[in-house]
């Protein structure tokens, strides 16, 4: 019978995460220790396997308590083994920054740039951060990914018919923003394949040693998913330490549940449980995007639609409304009285 390793055991008995990541380094063996020197990310991907197939029941009672002490072990072996999540002023995040609407217009760095072939550089944003071409290429962008349909053809020089100028590399897959009722079978199916696209796009972009910008309307959800999938089909990460990290990088992240279900099933993981974001109340978040804003006098006929039908739901709703509870009134009997005819004097 196999021994036990020293490092598992200490897992189990719910040792400190450093103490563990500690023992985990100590008993790499040289072959083991020349892969963590060269490729770091590699040996920490063992780890998470080693651990997940393990099949112990500490492992199982923190996959149902949303993998907490397993994230915390995989992180200590990041700073044991010199990984380090930054900013792009160097600094590490201590909590997750907005992004959408009102949120500063800014990218964050998920993977930094190597500057080689076989290298992927990747930063993450909302729409309005990826039209600033300038800060973009500051921060050493050289192509973008836009995953929402909403966008497409949006980007200013594109507008301006100057799209295939533009210093940029711009490829576009458009995925639909849906959520609720609208998301059927069809729909989480188109974005399972649309995810392979931006997958296969990404593995082109790795051979000329790219560093790309992900977006989506938000950079919340689909461009969320987007890198997700890199960092689980190539970086070794499993989806739920994928999600918390990117919940870390962006507040409120991967919170649409259709999208996180399109994502267990590219993954091939139909019955992995992602829960939302948690809420103070011990409940949880979910996060969508907007609907657009209408515009006064635009020239587009639909681009005042989306509102129009939610207001125009809302509006049926309220009037129904009113029209049950001005019913419920004429039901009601004009003469009170006979209500307390046989309650006895106090």
């Amino acid at each position: 019978m196999a021994t036990e390793p020293a490092w598992l055991s200490r897992f189990r008995a719910q040792a400190p995460a450093e103490d563990v990541a500690a023992v985990w380094v100590a008993s790499l063996n040289e072959e083991e220790q020349t892969l963590a020197e060269t490729d770091a990310g590699a040996a920490r991907a063992r780890l998470r396997v080693a651990l997940l197939d393990s099949g112990c029941p500490e492992v199982k009672a923190d996959a149902a308590n949303g993998y907490k002490y397993i994230g915390a072990v995989l992180r200590a072996a990041d700073t044991a083994l010199g990984i380090k999540h930054k900013r792009s002023d160097g600094s590490v995040p201590s909590t997750a920054g907005p992004s959408g609407a009102g949120a500063p217009a800014v990218g964050r760095q998920v993977f930094p740039a190597e500057g080689r072939p076989g290298t992927l550089g990747i930063w993450w944003s909302d729409f309005k951060a990826a039209c600033r071409i300038e800060q973009l290429v500051a921060q050493g962008v050289t192509h973008r990914l836009n995953v929402a349909a909403e966008c497409v053809g949006k980007f200013p020089e594109e507008k301006e018919g100057k799209g295939d100028t533009c210093v940029l590399k711009t490829v576009h897959v458009p995925m639909r923003d849906l959520f609720g009722e609208d998301c059927d079978d069809e729909v989480i199916a188109e974005w399972v394949a649309q995810l392979g696209q931006a997958l296969d796009i990404l593995r082109e972009w790795k051979k000329e040693g790219a560093v790309v910008n992900i977006n989506c309307q938000m950079g919340k959800n689909r461009s969320g998913a987007a890198v997700a999938i890199w960092m689980c089909r190539e970086r070794g990460w499993g989806l739920m330490e994928a999600v918390l990290k990117l919940r870390e990088i962006t507040a409120l992240a991967c919170g649409n549940p259709h999208i996180i279900k399109a994502l267990t099933i590219f993954l091939d993981e139909p019955a992995a449980e992602v829960p939302l974001n948690p809420a103070g109340d011990g409940g949880g978040w979910i996060c969508i995007s907007p609907p657009g804003s209408p515009r006064a006098g635009s020239p587009d006929p639909d681009s005042n639609q989306p509102c129009e039908n939610i207001a125009q739901a809302a509006f049926e709703k309220l009037a129904a409304l009113e029209e049950k509870q001005e019913e419920e009134s004429e039901k009601l009997p004009e003469d009170f009285g006979g209500l307390f005819e046989d309650i006895a004097d106090a």
